[in-house]
């Protein structure tokens, strides 16, 4: 249970995507990243600084696993323009914390006119096994740097192509659904870089659902992502997103199975 999805929302998908064992793009050499204008007005949003998720991570259907805290923090100046500063920090708790010392913490810079990633990170350490993943994107040259920092002898470098324009981290995706056109039969498909590797993900809404979550019943979008392989082959993962259908288009609940047993993770708390 080392590597479990306690950590954050965009890391349940990381590991959704990761066991479909889709090809990755191959690296390429990194072309030069040029600055965004900073004279573009934002975008709007239906999320903004202050905004703090809270989130009940569990498992198996039976064992509360952990928690998880998601903040918009505020916008600032980045890479040449404008940024949303995004974090996501999760932790075990009660005896799977004894069992399992672990902690997550994702973090994305999200350009407020484009609400692309700029930079996303993952630090996790895992009982003293420390790891830092650095990805840095160039959506204009559709290219992204990606460094891997880790307490262990191993250090990976590398500049990939990415397969289509508008690539989201594991973090800033779960944002992108937020901004998504939701309605019956609506879909999307979109880049993820995850672990240094670049997925097509095909996001479909399914229908619009009534779901409880710690706001109670509220009505929202059933999404289900897809990996989609170079053949336009789908692979499905059982892997589903609830997104409320009202203005703040919240994520209330994401689900799926992985080799560990099946992974909830349930709203509890909005500010």
């Amino acid at each position: 249970m080392r590597r479990t999805v306690w950590a954050v929302l965009g890391i349940l998908m990381a590991a959704a995507l990761v066991a479909a064992q889709s090809k990755p793009a191959q690296p390429k050499p990194a072309p030069s990243r040029p600055p965004a204008s900073p004279a573009a007005p934002p975008a709007p949003t239906p999320y903004g600084p202050g905004e703090r998720l809270t989130y009940d991570v569990t498992w198996s259907s039976m064992l509360t696993a952990g928690t998880m805290t998601v903040t918009t923090h505020d916008r600032r100046p980045s890479f040449g323009a404008t940024a949303f500063y995004i974090t996501a920090e999760g932790k075990p708790t009660g005896l799977v914390a004894a069992l399992y010392p672990v902690y997550y913490k994702a973090d994305t810079l999200l350009e407020t006119t484009t609400l692309l990633p700029q930079r996303g990170s993952l630090y996790s350490d895992e009982k003293g096994r420390r790891r830092y993943r650095i990805a840095q994107f160039d959506q204009a040259k559709r290219s992204v740097h990606y460094e891997l920092q880790s307490t262990d002898p191993v250090k990976v470098l590398s500049q990939s192509d990415l397969p289509a324009a508008r690539a989201h981290d594991a973090l800033s995706v779960v944002f992108a659904l937020r901004t998504m056109n939701l309605a019956p039969g609506a879909s999307t498909l979109i880049p993820v870089l995850v672990n240094g590797h670049v997925y097509q993900v095909l996001m479909k809404v399914e229908a619009r659902e009534r779901v409880r979550c710690g706001l109670g019943e509220v009505d929202a979008w059933r999404i289900a992502p897809t990996l989609v392989d170079e053949r336009d082959q789908q692979d499905g993962r059982d892997m589903v997103v609830w997104i409320s259908d009202d203005a703040r288009r919240l994520p209330v609940k994401m689900q799926g199975e992985l080799p560990l047993g099946a992974f909830v993770l349930t709203l509890t708390g909005t500010s």
